[in-house]
C-alpha cells in the first residue's frame, strides 16, 4: 500500500516574503507628518526628510551639512543666554524645545523638535543626535489668538466693573440725600404736611430710594467679588444670634404675606472669625428670595447646624416656585434672571444668588442649591471649620 502525501496550499514560513527594513523604515519615514532628522557630533545635519520641504519650502539638499541651529533658531527663556540649548552642549536628551524657520516666503515656521543623543558603542563617544520635529504653527497661532482674546475678555470685564462702580458710587451720593430728605418730610420734623395724600407719597419716594439703594449696593459688592478687590472685615461673632437677628428682619414681611417662618438652628455658644456684614448680607438675600418667590400660605425655614467634619452648614428653605436644573445656571449668573409665569412678576436684579455665592466663597465656603419647580427651594452654605473660633 502506497501512502499519498498532500501538498499543503498553505505555504511555509520560511517560504514567505520577508518585508524589507529599509523599505519599511522609508515608508514610515514618507507617512509620517513630522520632521525627521540626524546630525552628526559637530550637530551638522546628516539626514533630513522631505517634510521640511513641505512646511519651509527648503530642499533637504539645502540643508544637509549645515548645523542644525544654522537651520532655525531655538526659542530658549530670558535666562539662557546663548543659541544653543544647554542640555544639547551637555550632550542629554532634547524635549519639547521650541524650534523656529524661517521659510522662503519669510513666514516663521515653529517646530517643537525632540530628540536623543547617540553614542560610539565601543568608545562611547558622543556622535550626534536622531530626532522629530513637530509642526506647531497653527497650533501655537490659535493659542496666541485664545489668549489675545481671553485678554480682551478681563479687560472688558474689568472696565466693565470699574463703570458700575463709579455710576454706583455717583448715584448714593443722591439718593442718600433722598432718603434723608424723605425721612424728614415723613416724620413732618419742620411741621405738618398738610393733605393726608402727601404721606403717602412720601412714604413711596423713601421706599423707593431705599429699595434703589439696595440695588445700588449689589451691584457694586457683585462688581468688586467680580475684579477680585472685595476683601473680608473679620470679627469673632456669635452664629446663632447673626442667624436669628437676619430672621427677625423678614418676619413682618413674612407675616404680613401670611407666610410661616420656621427656625431649626443648633449652634449655641458657637463664635466664628467672618465678616458679620457680609454674612447678614447673605442671609438677607437668601430669605428675600424665598419671601419674593414663596406665594402666601407657604413657609420660609432657617436650619443652621455643625456636621460631623466640625463645618458649619446653613440653609435657607422655602414652599415657593422653586428652580428647574436647567436654569439654576441662570439664576447663578449675574443678573441673571429665571423668566417662568410666576418669578416674572417679581422686581429684581438677578443678583441676589451670585452675591451670596461670591460672598460664600469669599468665607472659603461652598454654596449648593437643591431645587424642584412648584416645590421649593433650598439653599445651603457651608463654612469651613476652621472659621470656627
Amino acid at each position: 500500500m502506497v501512502n499519498v502525501q498532500q501538498k499543503s496550499d498553505t505555504p511555509s514560513p520560511a517560504s514567505e516574503p520577508r518585508l524589507n527594513r529599509d523599505t519599511l523604515l522609508e515608508d514610515l519615514i514618507r507617512l509620517s507628518s513630522d520632521w525627521i532628522w540626524e546630525t552628526d557630533k559637530d550637530l551638522c545635519l546628516t539626514y533630513t526628510s522631505d517634510k521640511i520641504l513641505e512646511k519651509c519650502d527648503i530642499a533637504p539638499q539645502e540643508v544637509l551639512g549645515k548645523n542644525i541651529f544654522d537651520v532655525g533658531t531655538a526659542k530658549l527663556p530670558p535666562h539662557q543666554k546663548g543659541s544653543m540649548p544647554p542640555q544639547v552642549r551637555m550632550c542629554r536628551p532634547i524635549e519639547n524645545l521650541e524650534f523656529i524657520i524661517t521659510a522662503k516666503d519669510k513666514s516663521e515656521q515653529l517646530f517643537l523638535l525632540s530628540a536623543l543623543p547617540l553614542f560610539d558603542p565601543e568608545t562611547e563617544k558622543f556622535i550626534g543626535y536622531r530626532g522629530i520635529g513637530r509642526d506647531i504653527t497653527t497650533l501655537k497661532q490659535h493659542e496666541n489668538q485664545l489668549v489675545e482674546k481671553k485678554t480682551e475678555a478681563e479687560k472688558a470685564n474689568s472696565m466693565k466693573s470699574m463703570f458700575l462702580a463709579r455710576v454706583s458710587h455717583e448715584l448714593r451720593t443722591p439718593l442718600n440725600s433722598i432718603i434723608g430728605f424723605s425721612e424728614i418730610l415723613k416724620g413732618e420734623t419742620f411741621g405738618p404736611l398738610g393733605n393726608p395724600q402727601y404721606n403717602e407719597y412720601t412714604q413711596d419716594i423713601l421706599e423707593s430710594a431705599r429699595h434703589l439703594l439696595k440695588v445700588i449696593n449689589n451691584i457694586l459688592d457683585m462688581s468688586k467679588a467680580e475684579a477680585g478687590k472685595m476683601e473680608l472685615e473679620e470679627e469673632k461673632v456669635l452664629i446663632e444670634e447673626t442667624l436669628l437677628s437676619s430672621l427677625r428682619f423678614i418676619a413682618e414681611q413674612a407675616k404680613a404675606r401670611d407666610l410661616d417662618i420656621e427656625e431649626d438652628i443648633n449652634l449655641k455658644d458657637i463664635y466664628m472669625s467672618v465678616d458679620p456684614a457680609k454674612i447678614r448680607q447673605i442671609l438677607l438675600n437668601l430669605l428675600g428670595n424665598a419671601l419674593k418667590f414663596t406665594p402666601e400660605g407657604g413657609r420660609i425655614r432657617l436650619t443652621g447646624q455643625r456636621t460631623l467634619e466640625g463645618d458649619i452648614e446653613i440653609s435657607v428653605e422655602d414652599t415657593g416656585v422653586g428652580i428647574s436644573a436647567e436654569d439654576l445656571p441662570i439664576a447663578l449668573e449675574s443678573f441673571g434672571q429665571v423668566d417662568n409665569k410666576l418669578s416674572r412678576h417679581h422686581e429684581g436684579t438677578g443678583l441676589g444668588l451670585p452675591l451670596a455665592q461670591a460672598l460664600t466663597k469669599l468665607h472659603g465656603g461652598t454654596f449648593t442649591i437643591d431645587s424642584q419647580p412648584a416645590e421649593g427651594t433650598r439653599v445651603t452654605i457651608t463654612l469651613p471649620k476652621e472659621r470656627v473660633v
